[in-house]
């Protein structure tokens, strides 16, 4: 399964909420390239991901924060998700030796390929 980037999310949400549709009355966007003060919000440089702004201020306002569908997992989740003791855990994080078996737990848990949790490069020592 591929997780969507933030800025693929952001797109879908622009679909779905139909801001790339021009509207009377309406300033609508998406893209972290206008901040909150050109948007009327003075004193703000923060850079929303989409909004929908009324020129009515009585009429719904919509601002969006997308983020990326990557899980946050701390250590202790991962062991208890995939079911590894703390010392394989422990040992990924250190760069050390981890069985295939160990392995294919953490990618069955996080819904992954293997080549997602390891990278394999050449030895220095021969």
């Amino acid at each position: 399964m591929t997780l969507r980037t933030e800025d693929q999310v952001r797109d879908y949400a622009k679909l779905v909420l139909g801001f790339d549709e021009a509207e009377e009355n309406v300033d609508q966007g998406t893209g972290q390239i206008t901040t909150f003060n050109q948007l009327g919000f003075k004193g703000y440089s923060d850079k929303p991901d989409g909004w929908y702004l009324a020129k009515n201020m009585n009429d719904v306002a919509i601002i969006l924060e997308t983020k990326s569908e990557e899980r946050e997992m701390n250590k202790e989740d991962l062991k208890r998700a995939a079911n590894i003791t703390s010392n394989i855990v422990s040992r990924m994080s250190k760069n050390s030796y981890v069985n295939l078996e160990s392995l294919e737990k953490i990618c069955l848990a996080l819904d992954c390929r293997i080549e997602d949790v390891i990278e394999i490069s050449k030895s220095k020592q021969v």
